[in-house]
């Protein structure tokens, strides 16, 4: 192969990559999918358990679709997660309108010991959210080892099929363990975190 054939073609790979990083700034910048925490203030808890026990949280953390399409969401991360606490996972309820049954309605109430699923919960991973409509998210987690862990954020991971997203909500939450070293005369202190700040 000659010089001046090996340089066009390495002229047209090039002009091809250029052409391809071009379409995909642009379909990634386009509006964008439009899922909102609605201005969401700074919120944080706290709860006393024991090592290897559940607790679920929300705030409510509520979401809403506010575009034309449907938005599938695929994780939560908890930013600044401690050592110590494992998120178990989550799931999500119809908001503000809530299934009949004790755990659709944790959403509304902050924190609660003990996490689990209904008939009428959904896993989050998959769950889509349809144009115009709200949902609340129920995240579950466990200590498993003794002491205060905390996290600052939740950041929500979502898609509109060909991009990823991911949301921000200052919803933090402390829990520590075990719950008998946190509670009554003499205890630890387990105050609610600060959103959005490191711990």
């Amino acid at each position: 192969m000659s010089r001046r054939l090996k340089w066009l073609l390495l002229a047209g790979l090039v002009a091809v990559a250029a052409g391809v990083a071009a379409f995909v700034a642009v379909g990634s910048g386009s509006g964008g999918p439009t899922l909102s925490n609605l201005g969401a203030d700074p919120t944080g808890f706290s709860i006393p358990i024991n090592v290897g026990q559940s607790a679920s949280v929300s705030g409510p953390f509520v979401v809403k679709n506010t575009g034309d399409r449907p938005l599938t969401l695929d994780r939560v991360q908890l930013v600044g997660l401690q050592r110590g606490l494992t998120l178990r996972g989550a799931y999500v309820v119809p908001y503000p309108q809530h299934p009949t049954g004790p755990r659709p309605r944790s959403a509304t109430i902050g924190i609660v010991t003990g996490y689990g699923l209904l008939r009428e919960d959904r896993g989050l991973h998959g769950a889509t959210v349809a144009p115009h409509t709200q949902i609340a998210i129920v995240l579950g987690v466990t200590p498993t080892s003794a002491g205060s862990h905390a996290w600052s954020a939740v950041d929500l991971i979502y898609h509109d099929g060909t991009h990823s997203y991911a949301l921000r909500t200052p919803l933090a939450a402390r829990i520590c363990a075990p719950k008998a070293s946190y509670v009554g005369a003499n205890s630890h202190d387990c105050s609610p975190p600060d959103p959005l700040k490191r711990h």
